[in-house]
């Protein structure tokens, strides 16, 4: 059974110079703050991109504790199948492939919108959430849709 969360090899820098920044640039607090953040940004793009190799060490479920964390990870799994069985333990090795697949998809987002451009990352970032702004509808909405 899955018991973590993997990172995409070709994001290995990105991660570093995101999270770990010497140069007063760090955008994220940890590698699971940044994760948690793709992962919605995947899924808000419908964004899933498969993924094999893997550099870092992989950021443990167990890290995931804040308040939301899971549930954040739990509701993207369940809006993606629209079936409660993925929130069984049996099926987490599926809702982990589920879950680092729309995290590979919001890393591709994050790469090319706030990594990958001149300028400061945290101003990119926060261009990023308010353009997301007039798309945005009520969190609670998209999950009770996703079974209409």
């Amino acid at each position: 059974m899955a018991d973590s969360i993997r990172i995409p090899a070709q994001y290995d820098k990105m991660f570093k110079d995101l999270c770990m920044s010497k140069i007063n640039q760090q955008v994220f607090e940890t590698y699971k703050d940044m994760l948690l953040f793709a992962a919605a940004l995947g899924n808000h793009h419908d964004s899933r991109i498969t993924f094999t190799k893997s550099a870092l060490d992989p950021v443990r479920l167990s890290y995931f504790r804040g308040d939301y964390d899971l549930e954040l990870l739990n509701c993207i799994a369940l809006v993606d199948t629209k079936e409660p069985r993925i929130l069984n333990p049996n099926e987490e090795d599926e809702k982990i492939k589920i879950l680092e697949e729309y995290i590979n998809g919001g890393l591709d987002i994050i790469f090319n919108q706030i990594y990958n451009k001149a300028g400061s990352w945290e101003d990119h970032l926060i261009d990023l959430i308010v353009s997301q702004d007039g798309e945005a509808s009520d969190p609670l909405d998209d999950i009770t849709k996703a079974w209409e």
